[in-house]
């Protein structure tokens, strides 16, 4: 039997207008009170997830910035950079003039941009990327400016990071030639893992912990074995906790990367491609208990 679920949010559990499906919504529900771990495993911080929580009535644990914060009950779990490789990384990121929005411990995020400039640099990179299709998103903690902008602290230079945890950072540029010019640099770092969950977009953080080793930590503390996890996703920073969980499924949206490691690939985000594969190994459960 299956007795945790871990599910990626955007492209994942999240339709394209942010919403979780009623139906699936009230499946995780059912199951939670059945005693199933459900665990939303993003590569958010957690203000950018709190109002999905709270919005839907979930009881769920936390895997955030991509398996380098855990939130489990009242317990916090962190897995830095060091200095020595997040210096590397500011070096290379600051060389190439690509927008950075930096995560760090207690849900604080690090800028060396103004809150406004901040957030207009999102919006415009967004837009960008998205098209007009997030006019109908910004009231969400991803768009609103008073969501995004919180807890924001501006540095003035590189050396002020030496004194905070950083957890990750998304680097964003439209620029072709120094996106490509930006990984194959950052590629050369030892110690650290690149990722994207859109394009022009270069997810970076150190590879002391990912969405699969905090899953399966999680697991631990519950007394959960491997073949009991289920886990669902769709893009290049679900990839290690699609390979690594027996039962994976990637989404029908998914990018062909991620179809290729997963066992299983599902329906699409906005097409119920989890709701279908919770029914159908929920279907498979009964048939082996009688």
């Amino acid at each position: 039997m299956i007795k945790m679920f871990a599910f990626d949010l955007d492209g994942t559990l999240l339709k394209s207008d942010q919403s979780i499906d009623v139906d699936t919504l009230n499946l995780l529900k059912k199951l939670s009170k059945e005693g199933r771990k459900i665990v939303l495993a993003t590569g958010r911080n957690f203000s950018m997830v709190e109002g999905i929580v709270l919005e839907n009535e979930l009881e769920c644990d936390l895997i955030l910035n991509s398996g380098h914060e855990i939130l489990v009950d009242d317990q916090k779990i962190y897995y830095p950079f060091e200095w020595e490789v997040l210096e590397k990384v500011l070096n290379i990121l600051i060389e190439n003039d690509v927008y950075m929005a930096i995560y760090g411990r207690d849900q604080k995020k690090y800028s060396f941009l103004s809150a406004q400039q901040y957030y207009d640099e999102h919006i415009r990179l967004s837009r960008a990327v998205r098209g007009d299709r997030i006019n109908k998103f910004m009231h969400t903690p991803l768009f609103k400016y008073e969501s995004y902008t919180e807890n924001l602290i501006t540095l003035n230079t590189k050396s002020d990071f030496k004194s905070v945890n950083i957890l990750k950072i998304d680097a964003k540029t439209l620029d072709k030639d120094n996106h490509t010019k930006s990984i194959q640099q950052l590629s050369q770092i030892p110690n650290i893992e690149l990722s994207s969950s859109f394009e022009s977009y270069i997810e970076v953080t150190q590879n002391n912990s990912n969405k699969a080793t905090a899953l399966l930590q999680l697991a631990k503390q519950y007394d959960i074995q491997l073949d009991e996890i289920c886990a669902f996703g769709d893009s290049s920073n679900d990839i290690e906790m699609l390979k690594t969980v027996p039962h994976s499924y990637a989404m029908g949206n998914a990018s062909n990367e991620a179809k290729k490691v997963a066992k299983y690939v599902t329906d699409t985000n906005e097409n119920q491609g989890i709701y279908k594969a919770l029914c159908e190994i929920l279907e498979e459960e009964q048939k082996n208990e009688r």
